[in-house]
């Protein structure tokens, strides 16, 4: 029985070899993690066609195009695609892609740039003073939008809003409006986006529009 034992020892030894030389392999074989994709303007050197007179060059775009195809072979990308291209104005394209192709893209010799493609945001509280507006406040314009009166078409005003007046009527800010979904005369804003549009246009209060002595109907 000791003889017996004795001797599976080293087929026990052999198999747990056998098997850590398998997982081993296997971790090896596995494919690298592919990175998530994410949005990407590239721009090109040529540059832009800036006249509807101009002849479009594609070259830039059709060499990408072939690169970018090789590229996204090379690395098995997944979601990976060309988005949109420009022509006007900007010569490039919109992709979607990961970092390792992005820095590929970086050192094609007709590349320019690549520019991160993220949401932007435009703030009244800061958009207002970079378009000059409040500029026109003072002396010698002095134009605030006193005496007049805006009408505002979209999907009504919140005038409860503290920086719209907070009321309704010849006295405050929103003097009269309609609804013509609803068939009556009270212009309550449905959806958020005339409130919005009438605060960039004559917003008084912890946020100023561009007109802030303005009317608004």
């Amino acid at each position: 029985m000791k003889k017996n034992l004795h001797c599976l020892k080293p087929s026990i030894i052999f198999i747990i070899l056998l098997l850590f030389s398998f997982s081993v392999a296997k971790a090896e074989d596995k494919p690298p993690d592919i990175v998530k994709p994410g949005n990407y303007i590239v721009e090109f050197n040529k540059p832009p066609v800036k006249s509807l007179s101009q002849t479009i060059d594609k070259t830039s775009h059709n060499l990408f195009k072939k690169d970018f195809t090789a590229l996204k072979n090379r690395f098995n990308g997944i979601d990976v695609s060309i988005r949109w291209e420009y022509f006007r104005v900007f010569n490039g394209v919109a992709i979607k892609a990961g970092e390792d192709i992005i820095n590929s893209i970086k050192k094609l010799p007709y590349v320019k740039k690549v520019h991160k493609d993220g949401d932007v945001q435009a703030c009244l509280s800061e958009t207002v003073s970079l378009i000059k507006a409040d500029k026109l406040w003072e002396a010698p314009y002095n134009a605030t939008g006193k005496g007049i009166t805006v009408a505002v078409v979209d999907t009504g005003i919140d005038y409860r809003h503290p920086d719209l007046g907070g009321g309704f009527g010849p006295e405050n800010k929103v003097i009269g409006g309609y609804d013509f979904v609803n068939n009556d005369r009270n212009p309550m804003d449905d959806h958020g986006h005339g409130t919005h549009v009438a605060g960039i246009i004559a917003a008084d209060g912890k946020l100023k529009g561009v007109a802030p002595d303005a009317k608004l109907l």
